[in-house]
């Protein structure tokens, strides 16, 4: 009898557990405090977060984009995006070195050149290229460019893709853009659908 409420009881601590560790694990998005002049992308305007438990599937991401876009319009006012040439935010997966309490190494003036840009090759762009996660573009400076999308737009890492909701200025119905391949690879193309 004394052997079955042990186990008995050694079966409901096991439940518990089990339960206890099956939860969902909650997304927490927490703003980089990062030095911008030191990133590639110096003529912009942006904000850099460290998300914890991003979406890994597709429909997910997509949520989790709308939900910034809300965000973002409830804490800018209307004139902010009038005032910005460009703005973009930028989202990295959080890691174990690199967490919600990140701080920058001291800056490494072995500049490197890249495209008209200089930058640190220690700033956050370029050190945790593969922890980004997904960049949300709200406003460029690309008015003439006829093929260029309507912001806001998303890009997500991970699968090379862009997601163009407004579609693009000459063609509202392309809404999907995928890079094949790393630029200047000879299989390097890209589709539009």
């Amino acid at each position: 009898m004394e052997n079955i409420n042990i186990k008995k009881i050694g079966f409901i601590i096991l439940m518990v557990l089990f339960f206890c560790s099956c939860n969902e694990k909650k997304t927490e998005i927490f703003k980089m405090n990062i030095d911008l002049s030191r990133l590639a992308h110096e003529r912009a305007e942006s904000q850099y977060f460290i998300v914890s438990n991003p979406p890994s599937d597709f429909a997910g991401i997509l949520l989790f984009y709308q939900r910034e876009l809300t965000r973002f319009s409830l804490e800018k006012n209307k004139d902010f995006l009038t005032k910005e040439e460009f703005y973009f935010q930028s989202y990295y997966r959080e890691r174990f070195f690199f967490d919600r309490n990140y701080k920058e190494p001291k800056p490494n003036y072995g500049k490197i050149i890249s495209s008209d840009f200089f930058f640190d090759t220690r700033s956050v762009d370029v050190s945790h290229y593969d922890d980004k996660f997904i960049d949300i573009y709200f406003k460029e400076n690309n008015l003439e460019d006829k093929d260029a999308p309507v912001p806001p737009y998303l890009y997500i890492h991970k699968m090379n893709l862009y997601y163009y909701p407004k579609g693009l200025k000459n063609n509202p119905d392309t809404h999907w853009k995928m890079s094949i391949g790393r630029p200047g690879d000879i299989n390097y193309k890209t589709i539009r659908f």
